[in-house]
């Protein structure tokens, strides 16, 4: 029934599309937000009816055609990523509503159709359809940075992140194809229990893990994220940071570690290194920044560093945290991009030199961002306390020296954090922003509070969090 109604959603929206004319299409607009908003509360459905404690896929859906079967289904894993997708969508769509010019047809196809290709991904158990539905990802992101933007970089920001991703997922296909060769199945599960010679195990480790770093991104692979995210809209750094960098991720703990288990135990100390080497670098980097969002981006490549520690401890309790951190940074970092986009609606800058002063003029909306601003540096309380306090758990218990650079990583995160809020909310204000700045409307502030209640719901009460996908972590690793 879950899958038929997405069928139908598209089929119906394809046919307003086509068939509407130009000066109808208002009814594309509803209709996208009424399919995102459907899309959301399923998601809440399918967590109603989960049963946490099943280690396999629930909701399973077959299509089968002459050469292939596609497998579709849930786990604690992936309900939870579908569940921030669905989260994400209907907002950025919310945030442009008054736009006229932003929002169009084509805007409203883009969307939806980034939103359902997602969803694809983290429902398909057919390592296959999630490359297909990896790369095909990547073209609304590249249409909304390379055309849907006024500044003269964009096309260069939109080339660097579809050129990075595409070269790196070459590699990917290069794995798919050896694993389809020995194993005659694209089926997770089949994949699973595949025996694998370890000298080829270690080289096709090594593809899939730069394939997938790519696009977390880890150092030395993270240059096109910046860029990406500077010249993005709004509502494209909202779905990058919240949804697109965790496919690394995902991809991490659905494929490369369940099928090359042993050369995973191999790379580790590799691992750590680059993880090391990126968060510290990353972090170094972002107290240099002047742009609003470069500093939201470096930090973002920062706290996906300690989740990959989290990560490649191969414990329980170190997993769970990453996933958990991941989903926090999705929420925190969406919703710091989303104030931003305020912000730079109000003065059309990004430019940390022009801002100063703004708790005297937008009180309500420097409240909200302090908030974020402590869920981005962990503070007890939030979510990404509870993620990053898991991780280091683990952490302590199987590589102790990488707590020293953990640390670092996480006082530079606290320093930046508040220079940020610092420089933009603190000092005089000009008589300029004076005459011309108001506070939070009512749209945005709505927008704004269900990011604050997630985040401060799961740093409270993380146990329906845990609890979702403990089991299915347990599942992998005592599989593997």
């Amino acid at each position: 029934m879950v899958y038929y109604s997405i069928v139908t959603t598209v089929l119906i929206y394809i046919l307003l599309f086509y068939n509407y004319p130009k000066q109808r299409k208002e009814l594309i607009k509803y209709f996208t937000l009424l399919s995102s908003l459907f899309l959301f509360i399923l998601s809440i459905m399918l967590w109603i009816y989960f049963n946490p404690y099943e280690q396999t896929f629930q909701f399973n859906f077959i299509c089968t055609n002459i050469e292939f079967s596609f497998y579709f289904g849930l786990d604690g894993i992936s309900l939870l990523f579908i569940f921030l997708t669905t989260f994400l969508f209907p907002i950025c769509l919310l945030y442009n509503w008054n736009n006229i010019y932003k929002i169009t047809g084509e805007f409203c196809l883009i969307m939806i159709s980034m939103e359902l290709l997602l969803i694809a991904i983290f429902a398909t158990q057919n390592i296959l359809f999630f490359y297909i539905c990896f790369e095909i990802a990547l073209v609304p992101l590249f249409i909304l940075i390379g055309i849907n933007n006024i500044r003269k970089r964009r096309i260069h920001a939109a080339y660097l992140l579809f050129l990075y991703t595409l070269m790196g997922s070459l590699f990917m296909l290069i794995t798919i194809i050896y694993l389809y060769s020995i194993s005659g199945s694209f089926n997770y599960y089949v994949l699973y229990n595949v025996s694998i010679d370890p000298s080829i195990q270690k080289l096709m480790w090594l593809f899939l893990f730069i394939s997938l770093a790519v696009k977390i991104p880890l150092f030395p692979f993270h240059i096109w994220l910046p860029e990406a995210h500077v010249e993005a809209p709004t509502e494209g750094s909202i779905i990058l940071a919240g949804v697109l960098l965790k496919l690394g991720i995902y991809g991490y703990i659905r494929i490369l570690i369940p099928i090359f288990y042993q050369a995973t135990l191999y790379y580790m100390p590799l691992v750590f290194t680059i993880a090391i080497i990126s968060g510290v670098y990353a972090s170094m980097s972002t107290l240099r920044q002047t742009d609003i969002k470069r500093v939201i981006a470096y930090s973002s490549i920062a706290h996906m560093s300690i989740g990959i520690f989290g990560l490649f401890t191969l414990k329980p309790i170190g997993m769970v945290g990453s996933i958990i951190l991941m989903f926090s940074h999705g929420i925190v970092s969406g919703a710091l991009f989303l104030i931003i986009g305020i912000l730079y609606d109000r003065f059309k800058t990004k430019t940390l030199f022009y801002f100063n002063g703004l708790v005297q003029l937008m009180p309500l909306t420097a409240t909200m961002f302090f908030l974020f601003i402590l869920g981005n540096i962990s503070f007890p309380g939030t979510s990404s306390f509870i993620g990053e306090t898991l991780v280091l758990i683990d952490v302590a218990n199987i590589q102790k020296g990488s707590l020293l650079f953990i640390a670092i990583i996480l006082l530079l995160c606290t320093l930046y954090s508040l220079l940020l809020f610092n420089k933009v909310f603190f000092g005089l204000s000009s008589i300029f922003k004076v005459n011309s700045t108001f506070d939070l409307t009512r749209r945005e502030l709505h927008m704004i509070i269900p990011f604050v209640f997630i985040m401060l719901w799961i740093g409270i009460y993380p146990h329906a969090f845990v609890e979702l996908i403990e089991s299915n972590i347990y599942f992998i690793y005592f599989n593997t």
